[in-house]
């Protein structure tokens, strides 16, 4: 346990980019996904205020300018599977940044491959007569 809390603390302080020991919504996204969780900013912000709810701290009437201190990030990583991390979102972006990079590529990939090679046939059907 000594150890999680102080890889979870050096991950911390690693991502709080302002030094204010404090992570923002978009500090806890880098941060999470460098423990290969994947959630889009809208989750994010969405998961922390949540959390802090649960514990018995007030969040902003802005939730996106919710904060976790150190210590609230860490337990945040050990309850991280009370909340809800489907894959859903508004916008395209977003439910593109709740996958991992891979998954990213491969749903990019299926849509292209196809269209490459239809374009690819499509060229050679012309370029046949020239031969």
């Amino acid at each position: 346990d000594l150890l999680f809390i102080r890889y979870a603390s050096h991950v911390f302080h690693t991502y709080d980019k302002d030094g204010s020991n404090r992570l923002t919504a978009s500090e806890v996204q880098h941060s999470l996904a460098f423990f290969n969780i994947y959630v889009s900013f809208r989750q994010v912000h969405e998961i922390m205020c949540m959390f802090l709810r649960d514990h018995g701290d007030a969040t902003p009437e802005d939730e996106r300018k919710a904060e976790l201190t150190s210590t609230e990030f860490c337990i945040l990583l050990l309850e991280i599977g009370k909340y809800s991390l489907k894959h859903r979102s508004e916008t395209i972006l977003g439910y593109f940044q709740s996958f991992p990079p891979s998954k990213r590529i491969d749903i990019v990939a299926r849509a292209i491959v196809p269209l490459f090679l239809i374009v690819q046939q499509v060229v050679m059907h012309f370029l046949l007569p020239t031969y």
